[in-house]
């Protein structure tokens, strides 16, 4: 798989601090896919090294518009599998976009809810606290309501600081590359510019 960025610092180019384009070259659309997967480029998985390489290129540089520029030799183009191609790696991009917001809506509302029942629970032991009982059972009731609200204060802390955190990056390459521009090119036409 020869998966190399034409560009001569990095795969990306920064046309204005607004707009990024991510250079890509391959030597045919079926790196692009799944090498494992023979059904037709319209619902065909996406390869896992391009994404990956597409990652790596873009390194946390998005703008407001992003472009993602496939380079192929001239001679392995075709205009009709360019569209397929272009339309199917949108469709992937924007479902794996929804899934993440999904997922960090869920992690945020997790976290929410843990952490609000551990405010809870140590509102309640600070009561009983404050009742001065000198009951076993009420002394029972005291450790378990603090050692259940420390957790879950800090399991909710730890949901949403950390967790939601861990799929930042990931969240915000999907978010960026869903919007982005697809464009194909021809390695002749690209050469021209770098002479």
């Amino acid at each position: 798989m020869a998966m190399t960025s034409l560009t001569r610092t990095s795969g990306s180019e920064k046309l204005n601090s607004e707009h990024i384009v991510i250079n890509i070259w391959i030597d045919s659309y079926d790196e692009m896919f799944s090498d494992f997967d023979p059904r037709a480029y319209s619902s065909r998985a996406i390869s896992d090294d391009f994404i990956l390489q597409v990652r790596k290129i873009s390194k946390d540089q998005y703008g407001k518009k992003m472009t993602l520029k496939i380079l192929l030799p001239e001679t392995a183009r075709n205009q009709q599998n360019e569209e397929v191609i272009s339309e199917r790696l949108q469709h992937f991009l924007e479902i794996n976009h929804q899934q993440l917001l999904a997922e960090k809506r869920k992690t945020r509302q997790k976290g929410s809810l843990l952490t609000i029942a551990g405010i809870l629970l140590l509102l309640g032991a600070s009561y009983i606290s404050y009742l001065k009982s000198e009951s076993f059972y009420s002394q029972v009731l005291l450790i378990l309501f603090e050692a259940a609200g420390w957790f879950m204060l800090w399991m909710g802390f730890d949901q949403l600081v950390y967790n939601s955190g861990k799929t930042k990056k990931e969240f915000n390459f999907y978010a960026y590359m869903a919007k982005a521009e697809i464009t194909f090119e021809s390695y002749n036409e690209v050469s021209k510019m770098f002479v």
